[in-house]
């Protein structure tokens, strides 16, 4: 042990490199001492320096800088000390400011095994240590080695030879866990900030990697709420007690709802009563408005529009995820434990904000149509908005359910009319009409007044459907029984 602890790896061949990292391994693995007894001596910053200088000399020979990743490993699995001792030193960029040069740069190796070597490695620095896991995030080299992570969960998607997945998984897991998801967040968007425009800062969840983000949360609370398989190996068990994670969570995702709602309200010449829009939202907003008047499918659409198109794809995609995120959240027993009745306030009226809105401009599709109506796409499913109102409905029945309080509030917004403008047929919204009665029914069980306030309506009138109209029938009210419909022929 003492020779080895004396060993100069700089200048070893890689034969004896390789050798040697056996040997680091083997004893590291032997517990928490040895553990300790490497960690504080100079192996560590040696074999970090002497796997820069092969990789970067030898890049296609990668065996000598996977089993020097594995015995770095190794000294920091499940050893909290040690993780915060050597932290700074392996994963900090030498010199500071220059990310290439740290072993997050690793990370774009073309071999797989020596790629997954390095992202369990990272992994395992930050096991279960919340102090370490902070620090790891606020290095200079961190947000760059994030950015490639999150990019290549997207290229390796389905790849059940690769790792990338699974680990990024866990570590969205863990920093949900921890209470670092924002830290997590902050560290993504400071990779991109340069590269994007200003529309998609922090205060927008409109960018590609938080959409990966927000992906990674969508999974986590459907293995959380629901029992769902979790990922294989790597996945971190969290802390039994997820209460305080989860208000931190939730909380996350309502604010990024309403500057999403904010943005499409001014995008409508109206303004949210929750946020005040700053320039952020009003750029997102005049974005929106430039693309959503635009059949982007048509030949005719001019190669300067790509950027409007973008961001009204990532608007949507983001909106989808997030209503996911917020539907099964929402359906767990324990949600109003989680978040402040403010917060769940301010959800609902935002919610209602965005369906009455997103009510007033997008047209109902109805397979009865001449021409059976098909989404293909996202780019089509995003213009037209496709399965928000029908998460947005399922949200809100969700949230209402039990609550005396939030029934009467949803009555005082005109949520009641809104709910009951969704008991139709719309394709771009499936089973809304299920949802919708269902939202009514959690409003109307066991309040007398929002039960009055519906047995006092009266009917108006009726739509004309052009199938109808083709087929020589005509709908109307029959005043002789109580203004029930009725058809008749033209």
């Amino acid at each position: 042990m003492d020779e080895l602890l004396r060993t100069n790896v700089s200048h070893l061949s890689t034969a004896d490199f390789i050798e040697v990292c056996r040997r680091i391994r083997q004893i590291a693995a032997n517990g928490p001492s040895q553990q300790r007894a490497l960690a504080q001596s100079s192996l560590p910053l040696t074999l970090k320096q002497r796997i820069l200088q092969l990789y970067h000399s030898q890049p296609t020979d990668t065996k000598a800088v996977r089993f020097g990743l594995q015995a770095l490993s190794n000294i920091v699995t499940r050893n909290p000390t040690v993780q915060g001792q050597l932290v700074d030193i392996l994963w900090e960029a030498d010199p500071v400011g220059n990310p290439e040069m740290s072993l997050g740069g690793l990370i774009s190796i073309a071999d797989p095994p020596t790629r997954d070597t390095l992202v369990i490695f990272m992994l395992n620095t930050v096991h279960s240590n919340p102090e370490v896991f902070r620090r790891w995030l606020g290095l200079t080299s961190t947000p760059l080695l994030l950015r490639q992570v999150f990019e290549h969960t997207e290229l390796y998607r389905g790849d059940t030879t690769s790792l990338v997945f699974e680990v990024a998984y866990s570590l969205v897991q863990q920093a949900i866990a921890l209470g670092l998801l924002p830290l997590l967040h902050q560290s993504l968007q400071s990779s991109e900030r340069e590269q994007l425009h200003e529309s998609a800062l922090a205060e927008m969840p409109i960018d590609p990697l938080t959409i990966t983000l927000l992906k990674f949360i969508d999974a986590y609370l459907n293995k959380e709420l629901f029992g769902e398989n979790e990922p294989k190996t790597t996945t971190i068990a969290p802390p039994t007690d997820l209460s305080k994670a989860h208000s931190e969570l939730l909380d996350t995702l309502a604010l990024w709802l309403m500057r999403m709602n904010d943005a499409l309200q001014v995008a409508s010449g109206r303004t949210s009563q929750v946020l005040q829009p700053n320039e952020t939202v009003m750029q997102l907003s005049r974005e929106l408005l430039a693309t959503y008047d635009k059949d982007i499918s048509s030949p005719s659409a001019k190669m300067t529009d790509t950027f409007h198109i973008d961001t009204l794809v990532n608007f949507y995609t983001a909106l989808v995820l997030l209503l996911q995120g917020l539907r099964s959240a929402t359906q767990s027993k324990h949600f109003g434990q989680w978040m402040e009745s403010s917060t769940i306030e301010r959800l609902l009226e935002n919610t209602l904000d965005m369906l009455r809105y997103l009510d007033g401009v997008l047209p109902r599709m109805s397979k009865i149509g001449p021409q059976p109506h098909q989404i293909v796409g996202i780019e089509q499913a995003s213009q037209q908005f496709a399965f928000v109102k029908r998460d947005l409905v399922a949200i809100i029945g969700n949230v209402v359910h039990g609550n005396t309080s939030l029934q009467n509030k949803t009555r005082e917004l005109g949520g009641i009319d809104i709910l009951l403008n969704q008991c139709n047929i719309d394709d771009n919204n499936p089973f809304i009409k299920e949802y919708a009665l269902l939202a009514l029914r959690n409003l109307l069980t066991g309040n007398l007044e929002n039960q009055r306030w519906v047995q006092a309506l009266q009917p108006q009138g009726t739509t004309q459907h052009p199938v109808l109209t083709e087929l020589g029938l005509k709908t109307e009210l029959d005043t002789e029984r109580g203004n029930t419909p009725r058809l008749r022929q033209l």
